[in-house]
């Protein structure tokens, strides 16, 4: 693989194992929009990126290598060995007809404060809604970086709202979280610098937020803190591990900390596009 700048663009030649449509369009994240050239512009870390592919090739528009470095190669999660990651889990018929069909995914580095409010509306909502619900929220509280991308708001300024002008934006029932979310990182309660904790105790400091059960704790975990090793089990999850696996209930963490090992939460997520966009 190479990095090199070619004029205003920075270029990521031979890459191997990433798919712009699988890592955008998977329901990790909420705020890249593909374009009619198939690219897709959106918007992380207060910067605007536009990236389009071809092949094993992808190139970053109007960005340069210093930003690369500091914001994108993590984001994009470009040091990763998904080949490894890969091997480790093609164990049987059924992992590897998902790695395979989603074989470019990217689990992406996203800023954990986004992360939280997003995955608090992703309860019992489809992701085109929360796709919706995230951008009014950031039209409304966030700063704007160009004409029609905004930054999402920092905890101060979300937490200028409060729960009935976020059930304004079609929070729905969620707004309640959020707003209480919102006040306690705002009054110290809760600290979203916890990336260093073991993944147990991560869980159990975000389980303690008001709406934060098991499955968006493990959710934030994962996007927002890159705890790979957490099996966050929604609805698609669970009729892949039911009808491939024949696991059920409170089986499913065990079963999956046993077979999948360390990288399960990347397991996760072949099993979850797979069961959703392939089957």
């Amino acid at each position: 693989m190479r990095v090199f700048q070619r004029q205003d663009d920075v270029v990521i030649e031979g890459i191997s194992h990433f798919d712009i449509d699988q890592t955008f369009s998977c329901g990790q994240c909420f705020r890249f929009d593909r374009q009619e050239d198939g690219g897709y512009t959106g918007v992380a870390f207060n910067h605007i990126l536009s990236i389009r592919q071809e092949g094993d090739t992808v190139t970053l528009a109007h960005t340069n290598l210093d930003e690369y470095h500091q914001v994108w190669e993590r984001y994009l999660d470009i040091g990763r060995d998904y080949s490894t990651v890969i091997k480790r889990l093609d164990q049987d018929e059924h992992i590897r007809a998902a790695t395979a069909f989603g074989s470019g995914i990217r689990i992406l580095a996203q800023e954990p404060f986004e992360c939280l409010v997003s995955f608090l509306l992703s309860q019992n909502n489809s992701i085109p809604n929360i796709r919706r619900v995230v951008g009014r929220i950031c039209r409304t509280y966030g700063t704007k970086l160009a004409e029609g991308y905004f930054a999402f708001p920092t905890p101060q300024q979300l937490g200028r709202a409060d729960e009935k002008a976020l059930a304004d934006l079609r929070c729905g029932y969620r707004a309640g979280y959020i707003a209480q979310a919102v006040a306690n990182v705002l009054d110290g309660s809760f600290d979203l610098d916890i990336g260093h904790l073991s993944t147990e105790e991560l869980r159990r400091r975000l389980m303690s937020l008001k709406g934060v059960g098991r499955k968006v704790a493990d959710c934030i975990a994962l996007f927002g803190y890159q705890k790979i090793d957490v099996f966050p089990t929604d609805v698609w999850v669970k009729k892949a591990m039911r009808e491939l696996y024949q696991v059920e209930g409170n089986e499913i963490d065990s079963f999956s900390s046993r077979y999948f090992g360390k990288y399960r939460g990347l397991a996760q997520q072949y099993l979850f596009y797979h069961m959703r966009c392939g089957i």
